[in-house]
C-alpha cells in the first residue's frame, strides 16, 4: 500500500498538468487525447500478457520491474524534444504500469482471506486515492513554481522509490506448478460474470481517461471556467476524497451483501454524477451569458 501511495502521489502530481504540457507543444485537443490514451492503450495491449510473466517470475520481481519501467519512461518523456516522442515514451510507460498493478493485485488476492476481500481491497484503493489526492494540488504548484515538464521528473522519482519498496517488502505467494502452464487467455473463465466484470471495468476506466484525465484539466483551465492548474488539481482531489470516504463502507458492504448489491447502485450514482457535472457546466455558461446581457443592458 505504501508503494502504491508513492506511485499514485506521482501520478496525481502529473494528472492536472499533462494535458496542458501537451498543449505547450502547439498541438490540438485531438492530439492531447492521443497522448492521454496512449498510456492506457499500451496497458490494454500489455495486460493480457503480463500475467504469464508474473506466474513465472513472481510478484516481487515484476512489480519492481514495472515501477522502474514507468520511472524510466517518465524521465524520457520529460526530456522529449518533440510531441511524437512524448507520445511514444508515455505509451511505453503503460507497459510498466500493467506489470506492477497486475503484480500487486495478484499478490493481494493470493494473500488475503476470501471473506475479507472487499475490505482489504477498499483499504488498498484508499492508499491509491490518498496518493492521488495529495498529488493533484502538489502537481499544480510544482508546475507553477517550475515548468510543466517538472511533474514528469517527480513522477519518475516516485516510481523509483516505489520500486525499492516493492523489492524490499513483497514476497512471492506460493503457487501450484499447474498455474504456470501455458494456455494464456484461452484458459480464462469466459463466463457471463467474468465478461460482465471486464465490461464494467472498461466503462469505469473509460470515464476516468476521458473525463478526469482529459476533459477536466483542459476545460477547467479554459476561458469559460478560468481555473488555474492548481485549481484543477484541487478539484480532482475533492472528487477523489469523496471516493476515499466511501471506499471502506463499500468494501464492508461487498463482503456482507455481495458484489451485485453494491455494484449496480454505484454505477447508477456514477452516471448521475457525470450528468450533474455536465448540467453544472451548462448552468455556468447560462450565468455567464445572463451576466453579459445584464451588463450590456445596463450600459
Amino acid at each position: 500500500m505504501l508503494g502504491t501511495f508513492v506511485i499514485m502521489l506521482g501520478y496525481g502530481i502529473l494528472s492536472p498538468v499533462l494535458p496542458n504540457y501537451a498543449k505547450s507543444f502547439g498541438v490540438g485537443y485531438d492530439a492531447v487525447g492521443l497522448l492521454i490514451s496512449s498510456f492506457s492503450f499500451a496497458r490494454l495491449v500489455a495486460d493480457p500478457f503480463v500475467g504469464r510473466y508474473i506466474d513465472r517470475y513472481g510478484e516481487r520481481a515484476m512489480s519492481t520491474l514495472g515501477a522502474v519501467w514507468v520511472g524510466v519512461s517518465s524521465f524520457a518523456a520529460a526530456l522529449a524534444p518533440t510531441f511524437p516522442l512524448l507520445v511514444l515514451f508515455r505509451a511505453l510507460g503503460g507497459i510498466g504500469s500493467a506489470l506492477f498493478f497486475a503484480s500487486l493485485l495478484s499478490f493481494l488476492l493470493r494473500s488475503i482471506p476470501s471473506r475479507r476481500t472487499g475490505r482489504v481491497m477498499s483499504v488498498y484503493y484508499a492508499s491509491f486515492n490518498i496518493g492521488f489526492i495529495a498529488g493533484g494540488p502538489l502537481g499544480g504548484l510544482i508546475a507553477k513554481w517550475f515548468t510543466l515538464a517538472t511533474p514528469l521528473y517527480v513522477y519518475a522519482g516516485a516510481c523509483f522509490v516505489a520500486a525499492a519498496l516493492f523489492w524490499r517488502t513483497i514476497r512471492n505467494p506460493e503457487r501450484h506448478e499447474s498455474e504456470v502452464r501455458r494456455g494464456g487467455i484461452r484458459r480464462l473463465p469466459w463466463n457471463r460474470a467474468f465478461v460482465t466484470v471486464l465490461v464494467v471495468n472498461g466503462v469505469y476506466l473509460w470515464m476516468i481517461g476521458a473525463v478526469f484525465s482529459t476533459l477536466v484539466p483542459l476545460f477547467g483551465t479554459s476561458d469559460e471556467v478560468g481555473l488555474t492548474i492548481g485549481g484543477v488539481g484541487i478539484g480532482l482531489a475533492i472528487a477523489t476524497a469523496t471516493e476515499l470516504a466511501c471506499l471502506y463502507p463499500a468494501g464492508h458492504a461487498t463482503d456482507r451483501r455481495g458484489r451485485r448489491a453494491v455494484l449496480i447502485p454505484a454505477l447508477a450514482g456514477l452516471a448521475l454524477g457525470l450528468a450533474l457535472a455536465s448540467a453544472a457546466k451548462l448552468v455556468t455558461e447560462t450565468a455567464l451569458f445572463t451576466s453579459g446581457v445584464t451588463r450590456s443592458v445596463s450600459e
